[in-house]
Formats: C-alpha cells, structure tokens, sequence
C-alpha cells in the first residue's frame, strides 16, 4: 500500500492537461499577475499617483468622445461636465 501511495502522485503529475486546461491555466494565472502589477502601481498609497490617474480619466473621456465621432470638436464636451 505504502509504494502505491507514493507513485500515485508521481503518475498523475506525469500527464499532460489537454490544451484547453493549460491555455485556460496561463490566461487565468498572467490574469492574475498583471492584476498584482497593475493594483500595486496604480494603488501605491501615493496621493500624487491618485491625482495624476484621476485627471488622465478626467482628460480622456472627451477625446474618446470625439474619437468615436460623438461630438465634433473637444470644445462641444463641456455638456459632460456641467449639470
């Protein structure tokens, strides 16, 4: 009994997962990964990295406005700003 539950696990980690499973397992773990990296950037604790994230979004949604031909020019945006 002894030397079956010690190949046991030697013989399960020999196979191969198929494709599907390992694809799966990389997506999930540099998912993951890149989520760490991101969060410890972006959430250092630091109020200047705060401010600096909050006004890059702030800037950027009016030319992603005018980049998808919502508005014509930057300067018809305002509407989103204002109440």
């Amino acid at each position: 009994g002894a030397v079956v539950g010690w190949r046991a696990p030697l013989a399960r980690a020999s196979q191969s997962k198929p494709l599907g499973e390992r694809v799966f397992d990389s997506l999930y773990d540099n998912t993951l990964a890149n989520s760490k990296r991101i969060t410890s950037f972006t959430q250092s604790g630091s109020l200047p990295v705060y401010v600096g994230v909050t006004l890059l979004m702030v800037a950027g949604a009016p030319i992603v406005g005018v980049a998808h031909g919502q508005y014509a020019t930057i300067a018809k945006c305002h509407q989103w700003f204002v109440a």
